[in-house]
């Protein structure tokens, strides 16, 4: 019994000898692997932590200058950039600011003009410039905090630009005394000055004019429409009254119809017609004294930079008058209505039609 009990403790010393010496190869065997894994954990860890922090890090950086970019933008809303004239200001503006700047293009369309306006409010932009009538209708309904400058609007008050404290601009409409002091120049025997208008577009206008125009030596007969089929019967109310007729920006008085009655009508009776802009010039008006688009695209530069540079308010800021004006005369009109105009005159002249 004795023996049979050495044996199984020999056998199990032998045993546990034999596994502890396997053990210890084993150790010896796989010290050198454990090591080389260790160290493969370390580099393991290091590359999961770049990994991970690395694109975070990078999302982070991207988002920052992506809002710090949109913070920094301004954005040029056109109602048509088809229409030439709204993109010499949109390029003089674009020159003079030191701001990444964003052009959208509306054309012509309240509904694109929505949808832009929506992507443009989730940027934030520091400014808007709104170029024509349907970009400024637009900046006004959707904007009330961000700066607004608007341009190229004939007879702006319309829109009721002073409803909104963020809005100010440059108006399309040169003052009267500019227009009758270049009338008298290119025809001096002018003494009535006839006008055609709405009250409800353009009675601050008129009553500004009617101020002026006694200082220049100038009558002005005014006579009071609602619609564009009253144009005739006003005609015929003043024609004998007058020798000029002055065009004024009046959506209600000037359509297409209206102007080609008037100017039919004035060129046959000898007496010159005044329009607002040299497109009615080159249809057969005598002469016009329209805003220069260049210096209007600088003006709005300048009124950006009191805003953006000098923190000045849109509300402290009058709108403007455009200050460089385009003086158009038709010289086929003239010849019509029998005016001299000698080369001292023409010299003043920036553009002319045959």
């Amino acid at each position: 019994m004795i023996a049979g009990r050495f044996q199984i403790r020999k056998f199990w010393n032998s045993s546990t000898e034999a596994r502890g010496g396997r053990l210890e190869a084993a150790k010896t065997e796989f010290r050198p692997l454990a090591s080389h894994l260790r160290s493969l954990m370390k580099y393991n860890i290091f590359f999961i932590f770049l990994f991970f922090a690395l694109p975070a890090r990078g999302f982070v950086e991207t988002d920052v200058t992506r809002v710090v970019e949109a913070s920094e933008e301004v954005v040029i809303l056109k109602t048509n950039q088809k229409i030439s004239q709204y993109n010499i200001p949109a390029e003089v503006f674009k020159k003079a600011l030191p701001y990444p700047i964003r052009e959208l293009d509306m054309e012509g369309d309240l509904d694109k003009g929505q949808r832009l306006i929506a992507q443009v409010k989730r940027d934030k932009p520091r400014l808007i410039f709104a170029i024509g009538d349907k970009a400024t209708f637009l900046a006004k309904k959707e904007f009330s905090e961000t700066p607004v400058i608007f341009s190229m609007v004939l007879n702006w008050n319309k829109l009721k630009i002073s409803e909104n404290k963020n809005i100010t601009g440059i108006s399309l409409d040169v003052p009267p005394e500019s227009q009758f002091t270049q009338l008298k120049l290119v025809a001096p025997r002018v003494s009535r000055v006839g006008v055609i208008y709405s009250p409800e577009a353009s009675q601050e206008l008129i009553e500004r004019a009617k101020e002026i125009s006694s200082g220049l030596g100038l009558g002005l007969v005014s006579y009071q429409v609602h619609s564009e089929k009253e144009v005739k019967k006003a005609w015929d109310k003043i024609k004998d009254q007058i020798d000029a007729l002055w065009m004024v920006a009046d959506p209600i008085v000037i359509t297409t119809n209206s102007f080609e009655f008037l100017q039919k009508q004035t060129l046959r009776q000898k007496i010159p017609f005044m329009g607002y802009s040299e497109s009615f010039v080159k249809a057969g008006a005598l002469l016009s004294v329209s805003p220069d688009y260049e210096t209007i695209g600088s003006q709005a530069a300048s009124i950006a930079a009191q805003i953006l540079e000098d923190k000045q308010k849109p509300w402290d800021i009058q709108v403007a008058e455009p200050i460089g004006t385009v003086i158009t005369l038709n010289k086929n009109t003239a010849k019509k209505l029998g005016l001299l105009l000698d080369d001292r005159i023409l010299s003043l002249i920036d553009r002319t039609f045959e």
